[in-house]
């Protein structure tokens, strides 16, 4: 497969996975912002990907990248910083608001590439 075909099949998967246009995707786009992936579905997604593309996730960190599924009680005030903070940061992300680490379709395309998971994630204080 070469390095072009790779990039339209994983971006093909990932509208099929997603349910957006492929037209609409780009590889700058991300799975948590901008296709509004999260919880079980970005676990999901993450696993069809592996198994589609053969991917070592080894140094996967999914906790870094999608939120918990579900509304713990704490929800609406959850919803209420978020608010907050897209108001007071005007150059923020959804993920950055909800401090997520953004994957990109590009990460994705990288990692079938590779075969391994390429992000390489910065230790938390």
């Amino acid at each position: 497969m070469t390095s072009a075909s790779i990039d339209e099949v994983v971006i093909a998967f990932i509208a099929a996975q997603s349910g957006h246009s492929a037209n609409r995707l780009q590889p700058c786009s991300t799975l948590f912002g901008d296709l509004g992936v999260d919880g079980d579905d970005g676990d999901e997604l993450i696993a069809a990907f592996v198994e589609r593309f053969v991917v070592d996730m080894q140094t996967y960190r999914g906790d870094r990248h999608f939120g918990p599924e579900g509304f713990p009680p704490w929800t609406p005030i959850f919803w209420l910083v978020l608010a907050w903070r897209a108001y007071s940061e005007k150059e923020s992300t959804p993920e950055s608001r909800a401090r997520l680490v953004p994957i990109t379709i590009q990460n994705l395309i990288d990692s079938a590439r590779a075969g391994k998971w390429t992000m390489i994630y910065e230790e938390s204080a």
